[in-house]
């Protein structure tokens, strides 16, 4: 019954949009990567890494400050401030923080799991989009 409403709800599709994101994402080439995947691990790990470090500090500053704002501390502009200082002036306390970690944390396991399983997928050579 719910695969029913589910397929009377889908819009129908047609011929040519079937492979659009798949063509858009990955090549059409049938050609295999150069390296390995023991070459390419340590990249996809420092990808993720790199991401991570960039992306952890600005969350973390915007989540302090939301935090604070709905405490009833300073406004939001002046705690991204304050936070933003701290970064800058005492990088030992706010890189050492538990908010800064879990926040590195949770994206770095996010990139690197989306970046190993492409590389497995990639070297097992899955090429549909579904089985993606």
């Amino acid at each position: 019954m719910a695969s029913q409403e589910f397929e009377y709800h889908r819009k129908p599709k047609k011929a040519e949009d079937d492979h659009w994101a798949h063509d858009l994402m990955f090549s059409n080439v049938d050609s295999k990567f150069i390296e390995t995947l023991q070459q390419r691990i340590p990249k996809e790990i420092g990808c993720a890494l790199a991401a991570s470090l960039l992306v952890s500090p600005l969350v973390g500053i915007i989540d302090k400050c939301i935090v604070q704002e709905i405490s009833g501390a300073p406004k939001f502009a002046t705690a991204v401030g304050i936070a933003s200082r701290e970064m800058l002036f005492s990088p030992k306390t706010f890189y050492g923080s538990l908010a800064f970690r879990l926040t590195f944390g949770v994206y770095f396991g996010t990139y690197a799991i989306a970046n190993l399983s492409e590389a497995f997928m990639d070297a097992q050579e899955v090429k549909g989009y579904h089985e993606r």
